[in-house]
């Protein structure tokens, strides 16, 4: 492999990266949890998710699966939580 090769994939490999670091930050700027709530949820630490939102630390493709699974996770959860509220007032019998 030649030189101008590696570059180029070196290069690539900090593109990818960058982009999955600033999916990451956005995710955590927007989640509608807490970085404690999600990093428990996740499995992963809280510690570590502070060190990829300020940039000191990288987010490995395993960290970045294990955020969206918990998002999803998340996810579901409020949208039962908000079904349930949705029959609740559907059901309720008015005075």
């Amino acid at each position: 492999m030649t030189n101008t090769v590696a570059l180029l994939l070196l290069r690539s490999h900090y593109a990818y990266m960058g982009m999955m670091e600033d999916a990451v930050r956005r995710a955590l700027r927007t989640a509608p949890v807490s970085t404690r709530t999600l990093a428990r949820e996740a499995g992963i630490s809280e510690t570590l998710l502070r060190l990829i939102r300020s940039g000191e630390r990288t987010a490995t493709p395993q960290t970045v699966k294990a955020l969206l699974e918990a998002l999803d996770r998340l996810q579901a959860r409020y949208k039962r939580a908000g079904q349930l509220l949705r029959d609740a007032l559907k059901n309720r019998s008015d005075p």
